[in-house]
């Protein structure tokens, strides 16, 4: 799991870290914010997605279908991007 979201963390590396197995929202500001609830990696997720591109977007949506938990579209983000 804490794979997943170190991969999640270097998709959107402005916006999060990972730190001591936890993600950590940043600050506008660069600096670290509150740490990152399980509750809200479908939103990473979606933070993710809007940074893939064209080509890598057309794949992602074949290829994920329909509903997918916030680990398996991690996990194919990272097929399509790498």
């Amino acid at each position: 799991m804490n794979n997943l979201k170190k991969i999640l963390a270097q998709m959107i590396p402005d916006k999060i870290i990972f730190e001591n197995g936890r993600l950590v929202w940043l600050a506008n500001s660069g600096h670290r914010g509150m740490y990152v609830k399980d509750t809200e990696l479908d939103r990473l997720c979606w933070l993710a997605e809007e940074r893939l591109n064209g080509q890598e977007q057309a794949i992602y949506s074949k290829e994920i279908g329909g509903h997918a938990t916030w680990s398996q579209r991690v996990e194919m983000m990272a097929l399509v991007k790498w």
